[in-house]
């Protein structure tokens, strides 16, 4: 590990007026757009789910769906940062519980709906509920089923609809303020983790952590989203472990996940190795990773079953096993970071 502030900018050329404008990038061009888009998608989930439950029809239930699943692709793309905000309150597991290896989303469900207590839905009484029952899990099993538009009434069921809903747009909005508001803002802790302050001693600290989430997400995608649904063989393949497998946007969650990777490895990674092999063959480890992922045909949990298209899922999780060796392995011993431990390991 360098014990100099500047020293991996510095051994890469790359001056003490730059690593200023660097770390802005990282936080303004990245970080914060990102919370930005999930605290709109939220908004809008909570507002299409309102109007659900007050005027049920199948044109505001298909209304609402989109709405769901612009704000669940919005979480995808942020799911990689995983320091912060986040950390607070339990909001990395409040967000989504999965992988949910005990059904617990389904029994406390059933559980919550079967009490009818509509005290526990107040906004603060909620927020402390079971992870099982507070995000995008709980409310796709209600939004994406076979039951028809007459499950929509205002009951115990839209109301807890509408309670998760409130809560991921209130979760959002908070953590946005978290990241932006004040002089404690976490943006503050990144743009001066080059001078050191009360979250990062120095730069190469921020920046192994940064490394640290990116080579975690890539584990999550490579040893868990595709490799649960596939299973050991094609006929002991288990098709309803992929995330998001109801609506169907397993591939597209995926997709989003490497593309947002890639979109933090350009504005963190790429100007230190700006001009080396390495970074092209890393850019081009995401592209190969994102095409092969969308060269899967159908919904992945259909995907994992068909001998064909099980051969593509496997190639995309290929990819995606040879990018993390480049990121973990490659660039963290040429920029001398450590990814140190993460919350998959052991999983």
């Amino acid at each position: 590990m360098f014990k100099n502030t500047l020293a991996v900018l510095s051994l890469l050329f790359v001056s003490q007026v730059q690593a200023s404008d660097y770390l802005e990038a990282i936080a303004d061009q990245h970080i914060i757009p990102v919370y930005a888009e999930l605290k709109e998608s939220t908004m809008d989930l909570s507002g299409t789910v309102r109007h659900l439950c007050v005027q049920p029809s199948v044109k505001n239930l298909d209304q609402t769906k989109v709405a769901y699943q612009n704000a669940f692709l919005s979480w995808q793309g942020a799911q990689h940062i995983r320091f912060g905000p986040i950390q607070v309150l339990l909001r990395m597991h409040r967000y989504q519980h999965w992988p949910d290896k005990r059904g617990s989303v389904g029994k406390h469900l059933r559980k919550f709906i079967a009490a009818n207590d509509v005290t526990k839905l107040e906004q603060e009484v909620f927020a402390n509920a079971s992870v099982s029952i507070q995000g995008f899990s709980a409310l796709e099993r209600l939004l994406f089923n076979d039951k028809g538009i007459e499950q929509y009434q205002p009951d115990i069921q839209c109301e807890l609809m509408l309670a998760i809903a409130n809560n991921l747009q209130m979760m959002s909005n908070d953590m946005y303020e978290e990241w932006t508001q004040g002089k404690d803002s976490y943006r503050h802790y990144v743009v001066t983790a080059e001078q050191g302050n009360m979250v990062f001693e120095e730069l190469s600290e921020l920046q192994s952590m940064l490394l640290n989430n990116l080579y975690t997400e890539l584990q999550l995608v490579a040893e868990q989203k595709f490799e649960r649904p596939l299973g050991k063989s094609l006929k002991k393949a288990k098709s309803k472990r992929a995330e998001a497998w109801r609506s169907e946007l397993s591939k597209a969650a995926i997709a989003q996940n490497l593309q947002s990777s890639k979109d933090l490895y350009v504005v963190a990674y790429a100007p230190l190795l700006k001009g080396q092999k390495l970074h092209d063959q890393i850019l081009s480890g995401f592209d190969q990773a994102i095409t092969d992922t969308q060269g899967i045909r159908g919904p992945l949990f259909e995907a994992v079953k068909d001998e064909k298209q099980r051969a593509q899922v496997k190639k995309a999780q290929a990819s995606v096993h040879l990018l993390k060796r480049l990121i973990g392995r490659d660039m963290a011993e040429k920029l001398q970071l450590s990814v140190g431990f993460n919350s998959l390991d052991g999983d």
